[in-house]
């Protein structure tokens, strides 16, 4: 089932903070919940999405819970076992959440635009050739 794009919202990943901060779980983790802010998604489903470890991804959830940025949200039923699952969301309403989330818009636009200058730059070279 896709879910519908808000406002603000990337169509992709914005894996920003897993550029920066390689092979570090908990920035991957931070950029999935940065892209798909305006959804709550229990710890199995951030592992299945992330290909990271459930328990590799609890740890980070608790660190970014800790940190305010990430918070409980629901609880999910989970039909198939009967359980119910703790969803999580990106802490809109906190101070340090909403810093990272435009950092992370700042950090993707330069990308963009220094990638965009060195095509540019590079297009300049070939029609020199």
């Amino acid at each position: 089932m896709e879910q519908q794009q808000k406002e603000g919202e990337l169509k992709g990943p914005i894996e920003v903070f897993e550029r920066l901060f390689t092979e570090n779980a908990t920035a991957r983790i931070l950029d999935y919940f940065i892209s798909q802010r305006f959804q709550s998604y229990s710890a199995d489903q951030v592992a299945k999405d992330s290909e990271l470890s459930k328990e590799i991804v609890s740890e980070a959830i608790d660190r970014l819970e800790k940190r305010e940025i990430v918070r409980q949200d629901k609880r999910l039923e989970n039909i198939n076992n009967n359980v119910n699952e703790t969803a999580y969301t990106l802490y809109v309403e906190s101070m340090t959440a909403n810093v990272l989330i435009r950092a992370a818009f700042e950090i993707a636009n330069a990308e963009r635009i220094s990638s965009e200058k060195q095509n540019r730059e590079e297009n300049g070279q070939q029609n020199i050739m």
